[in-house]
């Protein structure tokens, strides 16, 4: 009794979770936009909560361990770098950029064995319903007759839906896709096969990127007797780079003003700096750094570039998740990101997971963090939201082994 009590109350928790990451993606204005960091600071409690009641499931112990260590190690750069960072922004930064990890394991260790597929059953139809207008809308827009469109491709006008951004658009749909899955093979097919028709209409080189991972690893699980393995994974990330590479270019090479490439650049000079630690936490290319207009870019002149600037002509200085990484950690802090994610990796891999959920699961992660690089997708509330809908389909396989 008390333990279906328990299990009554972790599935409500990763319902307000899901919940609350959901508006936070269709509506992140205002007070909304910050739904994701709340949750992840749920996350947070949650985890320790069950730690302290004995109820934390050891088998996420490493990936905790590693988010403990890579604070660590911001925390003694933020000490040694002496950039004088308040300690309000210090814990917010800290929260957002290791917020999909802890998401992650909080819905692992909250979420039933049976819970993605209770959600399913609760959103069969108003999410059919939902897909039904973004398919309406999306023939509306291709015809001119409405502007939901910030790209084109030749004379096709691509897709965002109420996005800002179509990218964040084809994260969000990539989210649906275990929500639509059921046991009708052939109906799983269809929506599967329409959301990725979608996806490919946002004509972002990072939701293609996705694409080409998912296509990649479903191959391979096919085809292989034991699986996907670690091989396979990182041949498919490398074919998937190379077909990106003039876009990569584009980014960091071709364009005339790249300030991706001038965040990759300016990172890289601060982690030889501080070797082997970095700026620390709230000093480069995160959000909190941004908000608060870290002393290192008054000192390297931003203010004077477009769209680096403070205030509202702030947005490309958080737009590199990478370089927050290496400006920020540096040297200790990217092994220990490295570490982090092939962990995640191969808890993913050891788990039985159904073919359709071990193929989400792997794209997601690999996918969000192929996409650091040139974006901010992974500290995003659509990138929280696969995280915890990925996290949750790996609870319910663990709770069947048990």
């Amino acid at each position: 009794m008390i333990l279906q009590k328990r299990v009554r109350i972790g599935n409500v928790i990763v319902t307000f979770f899901f919940c609350m990451l959901l508006i936070a993606c269709l509506y992140p204005k205002g007070v909304f936009g910050y739904l994701d960091e709340l949750i992840a600071c749920f996350s947070l409690l949650s985890i320790v909560v069950l730690f302290i009641i004995g109820k934390f499931k050891v088998s996420s112990v490493s990936m905790i361990l590693i988010i403990l260590a890579l604070v660590l190690v911001g925390l003694i750069s933020n000490y040694l770098s002496n950039l004088n960072i308040s300690v309000l922004n210090i814990a917010v930064d800290s929260l957002i950029l290791l917020k999909p990890i802890v998401i992650f394991v909080a819905s692992i260790q909250l979420a039933s064995a049976d819970y993605i597929l209770i959600l399913r059953q609760r959103l069969k139809v108003p999410l059919r319903i939902f897909l039904g207008v973004i398919v309406i809308l999306f023939f509306l827009n291709l015809l001119g007759k409405i502007d939901m469109s910030d790209d084109t491709f030749g004379n096709l006008r691509n897709f965002k839906f109420i996005f800002d951004f179509s990218g964040a658009f084809g994260l969000f749909l990539y989210a649906l896709i275990p929500l639509v899955d059921s046991d009708k093979k052939v109906s799983s097919k269809i929506w599967i096969s329409l959301i990725f028709f979608l996806m490919l209409f946002t004509f972002k080189s990072q939701i293609l990127f996705f694409l080409l991972i998912f296509l990649g690893i479903y191959l391979f699980e096919k085809a292989s007797k034991q699986g996907v393995k670690f091989i396979h994974i990182i041949s498919i990330v490398f074919i998937g780079m190379i077909i990106l590479i003039p876009t990569i270019q584009n980014y960091f090479v071709t364009a005339e003003y790249s300030p991706r490439k001038l965040l990759l650049d300016d990172g890289v000079k601060l982690m030889k700096e501080y070797f082997p630690l970095g700026a620390g936490f709230s000093t480069f290319a995160s959000p909190m750094s941004r908000t608060a207009y870290s002393p290192i870019y008054v000192e390297k002149g931003y203010y004077l570039l477009h769209g680096m600037g403070s205030g509202e002509s702030s947005f490309f200085l958080s737009d590199n998740y990478s370089a927050a990484v290496i400006g920020q950690f540096g040297f200790l802090g990217i092994i220990l990101f490295l570490i982090e994610g092939l962990v995640i990796i191969k808890y993913i891999l050891y788990r039985k997971l159904l073919l359709q959920d071990k193929v989400f699961c792997l794209t997601a992660v690999l996918a969000l963090v192929g996409t650091t690089l040139a974006s901010s997708y992974y500290t995003s509330s659509t990138g929280a939201l696969i995280m915890l809908i990925a996290g949750a389909l790996i609870a319910g396989k663990e709770r069947k082994e048990k």
